[in-house]
């Protein structure tokens, strides 16, 4: 199972996010986003399991550049939601975690409740300031 942190107006650094290196020893990853004046900080250890490859790698940014996400856990019927999507949507791998990016900048953060698995995840939207 992986590992997530999330702040705002707090620092951490790769230190603090090797503490939780049991939690995912393949890859980890940390960014800081500005939002309305405000520095959110998204780290993630990676466990791979559904998609081995580097197209898994968190946090994850949109395309669009207007939605991020950590995620960690598993989303059962990403598959399905997946299939939702309008095919202008070009994903570069086959991770749950892509698949909930974009289903949640699609629909909205709202139909998080179609979401069916184990799973804890910070989602951000720039355009929205949240």
């Amino acid at each position: 199972m992986c590992g997530i942190l999330g702040t705002i107006n707090l620092n951490f650094d790769e230190d603090i996010l090797n503490s939780i290196s049991h939690r995912g020893p393949d890859d980890f990853g940390i960014e800081d986003f500005l939002i309305s004046n405000h520095t959110v900080k998204f780290g993630q250890r990676r466990l791979s399991i559904v998609d081995l490859s580097v197209a898994g790698h968190q946090p994850m940014i949109s395309d669009c550049k207007n939605y991020s996400i950590v995620f960690n856990g598993e989303i059962y019927n990403h598959l399905e939601l997946k299939s939702k999507l309008p095919p202008t949507y070009v994903f570069k791998g086959h991770s749950d975690t892509e698949t909930i990016l974009y289903y949640l900048s699609h629909f909205g953060f709202k139909q998080i409740c179609d979401l069916n698995g184990i799973f804890s995840i910070a989602f951000l939207d720039f355009k929205k300031s949240k």
